[in-house]
């Protein structure tokens, strides 16, 4: 038998293993715990240097992938649970005959456009998801809806000027506002259905905002869509986020092949106005975060109760309660349970 080279394979034998890329030990020096206190968030991260470093061009989205979903995950979990004001969650949906991708995207993105200068304090977590459409011209479709919890936003304010194709409400020279809503009657052309006069004493109401703002970004003409495009539930315990995240932001797409899959699937509208919950970044020797990982692993394995891959480089863990998690660091870390954690930069 011919003598084998060492380290080499002979030749149409056995599995190449030159796309593994290989780890540098050398530099894990320390690590970094992040725990998000008023949120659900501890994440770890193991310090390293790859010798391979995958990197390109980002290529487009077809899909709500499993790292676009886990990252939607990790935002949300650094929101603070227990704020002064609860958000509301917002539904929007499309017309009965549902236009074309590009067309909701644009919908959906001047909608966006006319809450951030209604509500300069306000923001949205929103998150799209396909659905089979159950009834109506596009029954059997996978057509999206848009889900989203809205943050800093008042039930009642003061109504404002809207000039649009669909919707108008502009002021009266004697006070008070009207409202005209324009649809489009069987044969297609627009007509009047709605002429209001509204009281100067008068507020707004968010929801009526909404519908009219959707029906106008969406611009259908559908009457039915006026009426039921939009969802209003307003939220009053930590329970009832939680509820609402797990039920419709967090699950799993079954989107199929549907053209409305690309574009964006979730996103942030005013980030500096969410109520993120405190940041506590530790510091730490590399000994340590294993022991921290191993920890939060057995923990999220015993929760979920089924078999799942673990990341040992970096991995995000959701608690309930990020103070137990903080006081365990702080006995890894060996300091008195009492004292603050050291916080970096």
């Amino acid at each position: 038998m011919p003598a084998r080279s060492a380290g080499v394979a002979p030749a149409g034998r056995g599995l190449s293993n030159g796309h593994i890329r290989s780890l540098l030990c050398t530099s894990k020096q320390f690590a970094l715990v992040e725990i998000w206190r008023g949120g659900s968030l501890v994440h770890c991260q193991r310090k390293s240097e790859y010798l391979c470093v995958a990197t390109g061009k980002r290529g487009k989205v077809h899909g709500f992938s499993r790292k676009s979903r886990n990252r939607m995950i990790a935002t949300q979990a650094k929101i603070c649970w227990n704020t002064e004001l609860p958000p509301y969650f917002m539904g929007n949906t499309c017309p009965d005959r549902v236009p074309e991708a590009d067309h909701v995207i644009r919908a959906w993105s001047k909608f966006c456009h006319r809450f951030e200068r209604r509500f300069p304090q306000g923001a949205l977590l929103w998150r799209k998801e396909i659905m089979n459409r159950k009834s109506g011209v596009s029954v059997g479709q996978w057509v999206p809806h848009y889900h989203s919890f809205a943050y800093n936003l008042p039930h009642l304010f003061e109504f404002q000027e809207e000039r649009g194709e669909w919707v108008d409400l502009r002021p009266r020279k004697e006070g008070g506002w009207t409202l005209k809503i324009y649809c489009r009657d069987e044969t297609g052309k627009k007509v009047l259905h709605l002429s209001q006069d509204i009281l100067a004493t008068a507020k707004d109401l968010l929801q009526h905002w909404w519908s009219r703002n959707w029906y106008e970004a969406m611009g259908s003409g559908e009457l039915k869509h006026y009426l039921a495009g939009t969802s209003f539930e307003p939220i009053e315990t930590v329970e009832g986020v939680r509820y609402y995240t797990a039920k419709y932001m967090a699950k799993i797409e079954e989107a199929g092949e549907s053209p409305h899959c690309k574009g964006r699937w979730w996103g942030i509208v005013g980030r500096q106005n969410i109520p993120w919950a405190e940041r506590l970044v530790v510091e730490c020797t590399d000994a340590q975060a294993i022991t921290m990982m191993r920890v939060l692993r057995r923990y999220a394995l015993g929760k979920a109760r089924r078999k799942f891959r673990c990341n040992h480089q970096s991995m995000n863990y959701l608690v309930n309660d990020p103070a137990q998690w903080e006081r365990f660091v702080n006995w890894i870390l060996g300091l008195p349970a009492e004292k603050t954690t050291p916080t970096i930069t």
